[in-house]
């Protein structure tokens, strides 16, 4: 296996233990809304009902730079390899 393989392998790894743990979340958060609740009160929502270190990742997101960076890259790749044919 080379470097390059091991790491996509790690990295898969890491990507089906966060689905697992999501997927386990979902199960409980289901569970805890399927119980009747008082009058007047609602259910937490699910980031906050068991958070997980995926959250964070989602919130951080793509800041409007990074979008802007990222799409001018792409643009500049489009015309280089336009000019080279």
């Amino acid at each position: 296996m080379s470097y390059k393989q091991i790491i996509l392998s790690i990295r898969g790894y890491e990507n089906k233990q966060i689905r697992d743990w999501e997927r386990a979340r979902l199960i409980a958060y289901e569970v805890y809304v399927s119980i009747p609740k008082k009058k007047g009160s609602s259910n937490m929502p699910i980031h906050s009902f068991m958070p997980l270190p995926s959250d964070q990742d989602r919130k951080r997101g793509l800041t409007k730079e990074k979008t802007k960076e990222l799409r001018q890259f792409f643009i500049d790749k489009q015309k280089n390899k336009s000019n080279d044919n």
